[in-house]
């Protein structure tokens, strides 16, 4: 039976997708069958695996709104047992065609739920907001980690988040962990990237992970080449920092 993991945070521009992409990467190469499920309509961790959005047969979008199996839908990339349920920006109207369906934050824990056996680890990149498909995510989600960049807003939306994963237990049934909160983007030259760094430690103190992810221009060029960071440029500080998160993840499990 699968593990699933949402990455999540409100925020844009954190290194969600970066971290979805090259966690699931990781875990491939460790010999996991992993899904990598895309649930952002900009649909980055898509591309991230060398898919091209624009000639999808069918997408998530398809699945929520049950026009498709979730078979269907799933795409196998040039890496041996890590696939992609694709995402594109047809996924951006979904919001209100859910409205009127009832209980839509279960939708994708029921599809994802028929791929159980299928994989070892799914592995959720979701929205920057926190509309119902981010809900969607929490729901599905065994655990979830909360990328978190460091810089002078870095808290902003995360607290909103907090109140959501609750909601969720509460109203929702449905439990959600945090399995950690990862500082990425980080510059340790900066002063303020650093006491950025220490005001998160502070406030999430054993939720942390250790391993902090720096700013590094490697992790950025393979985005754009579709190719993950890990595969792309394995000596990169950028590699060898998901590598060792993904190695402290799974100590967690």
């Amino acid at each position: 039976m699968s593990e699933v993991i949402g990455i999540i945070n409100q925020k844009g521009g954190v290194a969600k997708t970066t971290t979805a992409i090259n966690l699931a990467a990781t875990l491939n190469q460790k010999g996991k069958k992993v899904l990598l499920v895309d649930v952002d309509p900009q649909a980055n961790a898509t591309t991230g695996l060398g898919i091209d959005k624009t000639n999808l047969e069918f997408s998530i979008r398809d699945v929520l709104l049950e026009e498709c199996e979730i078979q269907d839908a799933i795409i196998s990339t040039d890496y041996e047992g890590l696939d992609v349920l694709p995402s594109n920006l047809g996924l951006s109207k979904l919001e209100k065609q859910l409205a009127g369906e009832t209980a839509p934050e279960y939708i994708l824990r029921r599809y994802l739920e028929t791929v159980y056996d299928d994989y070892d680890m799914i592995i959720i990149d979701s929205p920057p907001t926190l509309g119902r498909l981010a809900y969607n995510v929490l729901v599905a989600s065994d655990s979830v980690i909360i990328p978190v960049q460091t810089e002078y807003y870095a808290m902003e939306g995360v607290v909103d988040l907090l109140d959501a994963i609750k909601e969720v237990e509460e109203k929702l049934y449905s439990e959600t962990e945090i399995k950690g909160v990862l500082l990425t983007m980080h510059d340790k030259r900066e002063k303020l990237t650093n006491e950025v760094a220490a005001l998160v430690q502070e406030y999430f103190k054993d939720q942390m992970f250790k391993t902090i992810i720096p700013r590094n221009a490697p992790v950025k060029r393979s985005a754009a080449d579709g190719v993950p960071c890990v595969i792309k440029y394995p000596e990169s500080t950028g590699a060898i920092a998901y590598l060792k998160f993904t190695d402290e993840f799974l100590e967690r499990i």
